[in-house]
């Protein structure tokens, strides 16, 4: 069992978990606050299923073992906007969301396996410089939507990538960004999306197309969509809603002609 001290000043420093023979490290109270953490493989961090305490880094959370964040609040380098991602998961990593409120500056899926929380997760920074990525796929990794919502919020442009293009499925998508900023791909690494729930944009612009190369990607919407910023496809892309669609006042679907729209 991990128990905070009393006084606890993390010194810019990294705490590392390694009980290695896939033993256990629980949380014992609530971590005042880490500024770098690393899941050794073959170790599991448990933020205790009876308590459930929150979990605080102002840098990253390198997972090679297992975290189970159970209904635990998370907060990783929130806002962050440098280079570095806040949640590495690696090729031997899990990182098992459970039920919790997550608030994530940005995640790189680096071969390992991630289970989102089911309920909210919010991305609202970047890895800075170069192409501004916010969620990354690298190599063959497993993703699961957990049955929760994800939010992108970061004010600035911020970008998906996928090393292979693999289609990728979220439940419910908010998209709030500042005007005239856009979430899209980066160049020849975006994927086709399937929202199996629904789809808000807020504010800011939903754009399905690759940085530079403008190569089309997919959009399939299964539940309701609300759009008061844009969605814009790509040249060429298929726009599918198989449920009912807003757009609201000042709100923008459209702005390539030859896409296809399919209304279900």
């Amino acid at each position: 069992t991990w128990n905070t001290p009393t006084t606890f000043t993390h010194n810019a420093g990294k705490v590392q978990f390694d009980r290695g023979g896939g033993n256990t490290t629980t949380l014992g109270n609530a971590s005042t606050q880490f500024h770098y953490v690393t899941v050794v493989a073959n170790t599991i961090l448990d933020t205790s299923a009876a308590s459930s305490y929150a979990l605080t880094l102002v840098r990253q959370m390198l997972v090679s073992g297992t975290l189970k964040c159970n209904a635990s609040t998370l907060d990783l380098g929130s806002g962050s906007d440098i280079a570095q991602w806040m949640l590495v998961v690696d090729s031997t990593g899990t990182f098992t969301g459970g039920t919790g409120t997550h608030t994530i500056g940005c995640i790189w899926l680096n071969g390992g396996s991630v289970t989102l929380s089911s309920g909210a997760t919010t991305i609202n920074g970047r890895y800075a410089g170069g192409w501004n990525h916010c969620m990354d796929f690298n190599a063959p990794s497993t993703f699961s939507h957990g049955s929760g919502s994800i939010s992108f919020t970061f004010a600035g442009q911020q970008n998906l990538r996928d090393t292979n293009n693999t289609a990728r499925t979220f439940n419910n998508v908010a998209v709030d960004k500042s005007a005239g900023n856009t979430l899209q791909f980066i160049q020849d690494r975006g994927f086709n999306i399937t929202v199996a729930g629904t789809l808000t944009i807020t504010s800011g612009t939903l754009f399905m197309s690759d940085l530079t190369s403008n190569v089309s990607r997919n959009l399939t919407v299964t539940g309701t969509s609300s759009i008061t910023g844009t969605c814009t496809p790509g040249a060429t892309s298929t726009m599918t809603f198989n449920d009912a669609i807003t757009v609201n006042a000042g709100g923008t679907l459209g702005g390539n002609s030859a896409y296809i729209l399919d209304l279900n």
